[in-house]
């Protein structure tokens, strides 16, 4: 998603065990990367920060080392490697007996307490839509969701669309009239 303004980067939200329960946290977009619970996504969020891109003179250079862009050309660019940890617990919350154990910085604590903008206009259209589709509730798809990225908020099927299975790209073709292969 586009930032409201250059120079703004997003601190994705995340879920926290607090007691008997979980705590949702908002993401937000601030000058710099705040805490996301140690949550590993992917795409240059590897848990703490973000390597997948930084501002440099207003302009956005992705790093082609953790964004995959196939053959899409990008004018603003740079290849800067990012160690990854395969042994890493892959879990989207934070605390608890099987959580992420990360806590944040005295730095990123400040960041979340700072002045800093909530999700666009299709950012929260995108959140919607998602909750509303029930092919992604992890009790109804076995912890396959099916899809891993779309190029567009709040578009979920069709072209830009990447699916994270072949399961899950068998059923979009058959729903698309693309049958099975």
């Amino acid at each position: 998603m586009k930032p409201p303004r250059a120079g703004l980067l997003w601190t994705p939200p995340y879920w926290s065990r607090v007691d008997d329960g979980y705590v949702f946290h908002d993401g937000y977009w601030a000058e710099a990367v705040g805490f996301y619970g140690g949550i590993d996504y992917g795409y240059g969020y590897g848990g703490n920060g973000y390597q997948g891109g930084r501002w440099d003179n207003g302009s956005f250079f992705y790093n082609s080392a953790v964004n995959n862009f196939g053959s899409l050309r990008i004018a603003h660019d740079y290849n800067q490697p990012v160690a990854h940890d395969d042994d890493a617990v892959h879990v989207s919350f934070n605390g608890g007996k099987r959580g992420a154990k990360a806590r944040p910085t005295p730095e990123q604590e400040m960041l979340a307490r700072g002045t800093h903008l909530a999700p666009t206009a299709e950012q929260q259209a995108h959140f919607d839509m998602a909750a509303k589709d029930r092919s992604l509730y992890s009790k109804l798809n076995g912890g396959e969701p099916g899809l891993a990225a779309t190029s567009h908020g709040a578009v979920f099927a069709g072209p830009g669309v990447t699916r994270s299975s072949q399961r899950a790209n068998n059923d979009a073709r058959a729903l698309s009239g693309g049958g099975m292969k």
